[in-house]
């Protein structure tokens, strides 16, 4: 069976990794100025609950399939296209997308963790903002769909806290 995508678009994944750049100087200028210590991270790693985690997992694999070439071509437009300017339009779109679900993953991790959702950042705890940003970054970045990335690293999380802060449901924001 031939398989429906081959190499990744070299202009999605520069965009990206643009993208991915960006977010990350945001993220650690935000931890240098909030003072983010690595106990405030492990715990609010170590808390997200491991439904949002293979969540995100799920996200950054769809993600990262938007920047090969001929999925989102087969997608679009039912066949195969390798023209240069299918191949800058889908480069967009591809980093397009992966910001939308970055913000998306964002946004559903503050309000698990917190377990409410506002405007004001400064209400969280640099931990669980830094927790929620390192997620949103990993599903921005390019080419991490193939590996399990954050599960090992939120394991390791929990690990160092001896599974005090281990949740597989938690209570996702008061719905459960």
């Amino acid at each position: 069976m031939k398989r429906l995508y081959s190499s990744p678009n070299p202009i999605a994944w520069i965009f990206k990794m643009i993208v991915a750049g960006l977010i990350g100087g945001f993220v650690l200028r935000m931890s240098q100025l909030q003072s983010v210590t690595v106990h405030d991270f492990t715990i609010a790693f170590a808390s997200i609950p491991m439904v949002v985690i293979l969540a995100a997992e799920l996200v950054d694999k769809i993600s990262d399939r938007f920047d090969y070439i001929n999925i989102t071509a087969k997608l679009l437009y039912g066949v195969s296209i390798n023209s240069k300017k299918i191949k800058e339009e889908q480069a967009v779109r591809a980093t397009f997308i992966s910001v939308i679900l970055a913000g998306a993953v964002f946004f559903m991790t503050l309000y698990v963790i917190a377990n409410t959702i506002t405007l004001n950042l400064a209400s969280y705890s640099p931990g669980t903002l830094l927790s929620a940003a390192i997620i949103a970054l990993y599903v921005v970045a390019p080419e991490t769909g193939d590996d399990e990335l954050l599960l090992m690293l939120w394991l390791a999380a929990n690990v160092a806290t001896g599974f005090q802060y281990f949740t597989v449901l938690g209570s996702l924001g008061g719905i459960l």
